[in-house]
């Protein structure tokens, strides 16, 4: 049997089919039957025999599969490409093995995995070049250790065994692994659209590096004001409140709020299961600042006889505060916190000790007393001065002498601690004076006025301030008694008001604090405090040691 297609058409010609049709019908002519594709099954069968309807009945199968698949293939040229803005892309222009990147174009050395192009393979040197080509592109330190770890992998044995292996299947198969993206989406999108060839990415490396961690860190501060949380109004929670006095060393382990800090007291934390809460810095200055402006608010007006006996006393601007704009205010008016570390003195650079209080406290006979026991341990700084030297006096020993435009030269380079006139002569105490004491390997015993500590701490020597305050005003009418005097009860109530003064304004440039009610008494306390410098660490400003 001969079977041909034309035109949709099936042409059968048979000698079996002759005989058989003579067989059956010999009136008929001998001829050959055309049957349409799509014809019912009914046309054929009724002058057939069963084994010649089997015969049509498979092809007609086959034309049907074929049918079918001509249907199919219309289909997919009949696909929507208005569905992505990708597909407008690739039905304007000429199809391409693999996805039109009009950035990065197809190179010889790029293999394309389509059945048109052989399948090649990368091999580990070329692996290794292009890594250490990156390497050397990359600055940041994380990226160049990222490097490191992968060119440590590629150049494992067992891994280059695995590579081997991996690039012989693929030469095997012709066909590189895996042929489909991993995404689901992607997968997707690459059986709709037919997209074949390989996806290349180009890793660009940052022009800046990516910033580590913010780390919580603890921080030691100083406190400058004394807070009961029992009295605050605005604390979120008055049982996790924490108070403290001025002077107080805390250790904050958050601030995470910028307006409630969490801390612990030095020395108490093992008392204080929690940390407790206490104002943050700008919060504690807006405040305070809000507070003193309220309070001159309030002030009445003076009459002019009172206004006038007032007139000297320090006139507070009334200024709204800004932490961030207005840091002089913040220096010199509202005192809140101050940054704190450890600090030991070496061995062969003692602290200064300066004695601070008002007069008639004792602070002199302490610092003479040290001096007369103690004479190779404590000295003094020598003084500058002005006024021509006397017969007795030495150089060096009893003053710095120097002319008058000497001195005013170094007033305003800032080499006096203080300085004052007295006789038409100035006098004054130098940064370098008290420097040439510590680099003996004595310990500076200073008295100073207040008005010098600011500049005194501002300088690298790093002062041990002691702040000797009065007794109560009966102890220290039994105390001038001894020595002689016989003070008036206003000049008792000026040492206690100047006293109050002293350490209103200049508190938080105390270290510690000694009450002279016996001298034998503060002279062992203030001994003990000199000793304990060079045995513990001490608290000292952060600034200081920067």
């Amino acid at each position: 049997m001969t079977t041909s297609h034309m035109n949709g058409h099936i042409t059968e010609d048979s000698d079996s089919e002759a005989k058989n049709v003579d067989l059956a019908s010999p009136e008929e002519p001998q001829k050959h039957r055309e049957m349409a594709v799509d014809c019912p099954g009914d046309l054929g069968s009724r002058m057939m025999p069963m084994r010649r309807s089997a015969q049509l009945e498979r092809i007609r199968q086959q034309q049907e599969d074929i049918r079918r698949r001509r249907e199919e293939e219309g289909k997919k040229q009949e696909l929507d490409l208005t569905a992505s803005m990708r597909l407008k892309k690739l039905a304007q222009i000429p199809p391409k093995t693999g996805i039109d990147n009009p950035i990065f174009d197809t190179e010889e050395g790029i293999v394309l995995e389509s059945p048109h192009y052989t399948v090649k393979t990368l091999e580990v040197e070329e692996l290794l070049t292009s890594l250490k080509h990156i390497q050397h592109i990359l600055v940041d330190p994380q990226s160049q250790e990222d490097i490191s770890l992968i060119l440590q992998l590629v150049q494992n044995t067992d891994f280059q065994n695995a590579f081997k292996i991996h690039n012989a299947v693929t030469v095997h198969m012709n066909k590189a692994s895996p042929p489909y993206p991993l995404i689901s989406n992607a997968q997707e999108l690459a059986q709709e659209a037919d997209m074949h060839g390989t996806l290349t990415f180009v890793l660009i490396p940052s022009q800046q590096s990516k910033p580590p961690p913010a780390k919580e860190t603890v921080i030691h501060v100083k406190a400058h004001f004394d807070y009961d949380p029992s009295d605050d109004p605005y604390v979120p929670c008055r049982e996790l409140g924490l108070s403290f006095q001025k002077g107080d060393i805390l250790h904050v382990i958050s601030q995470e709020d910028p307006n409630w800090w969490q801390a612990y007291r030095d020395g108490d934390e093992d008392n204080q299961p929690l940390a407790g809460l206490i104002p943050g810095k700008s919060f504690q200055q807006q405040r305070e600042a809000m507070k003193q402006t309220i309070e001159e608010d309030k002030e009445p007006e003076k009459s002019g006889k009172l206004w006038c006996a007032k007139k000297n006393k320090k006139k507070r601007k009334k200024v709204l505060y800004n932490a961030n704009k207005n840091d002089d205010y913040d220096n010199e008016e509202i005192l809140t916190y101050e940054e704190m570390s450890l600090y030991h003195q070496p061995a062969n650079r003692k602290r200064p000790i300066v004695l601070i209080g008002p007069q008639n406290c004792g602070q002199n006979e302490l610092r003479q007393r040290l001096m007369n026991n103690e004479v190779d341990r404590f000295a003094s700084a020598v003084p500058h001065t002005t006024r021509s030297r006397r017969e007795t006096e030495v150089a060096g020993r009893d003053y710095h002498f120097i002319s008058r435009q000497a001195f005013e030269s170094d007033i305003a380079a800032g080499k006096f601690i203080e300085y004052g006139e007295f006789e038409k002569n100035l006098y004054g105490t130098s940064i370098d004076s008290v420097r040439q004491v510590i680099n003996s390997g004595k310990i500076c015993l200073l008295n100073l006025h207040t008005q010098s500590l600011k500049t005194l701490r501002n300088s690298d020597l790093k002062p041990y301030i002691i702040f000797v305050a009065p007794p109560s005003q009966e102890r220290l009418r039994a105390l001038l008694a001894k020595e002689g005097k016989n003070p008036k009860p206003e000049e008792l109530r000026e040492i206690i008001e100047k006293t109050r003064e002293m350490e209103q304004n200049n508190g938080h440039y105390f270290d510690t604090a000694i009450v002279n009610s016996d001298l034998d008494k503060a002279y062992q306390e203030l001994l003990r405090l000199i000793n304990k410098l060079d045995t513990e660490p001490q608290w000292v400003p952060s600034t200081w040691l920067r």
